[in-house]
């Protein structure tokens, strides 16, 4: 994919950056992922594809 195709507006964008750089998150997003993911402003189409 390239770079014409990237979205800043994504929120997804946020969560994957802070789960990289947070141990600690990734931990309990493993232990509840929908309340890690009610964190962040995720549009309908991108919290579906992160839960399916």
């Amino acid at each position: 994919m390239g770079l014409e195709k990237f979205d800043p507006a994504l929120a997804v964008h946020d969560l994957i950056q802070d789960l990289k750089w947070s141990a600690e998150l990734r931990v309990e997003f493993a232990a509840s992922e929908a309340r890690v993911l009610d964190r962040y402003a995720l549009r309908a189409d991108e919290r579906r594809a992160i839960e399916t």
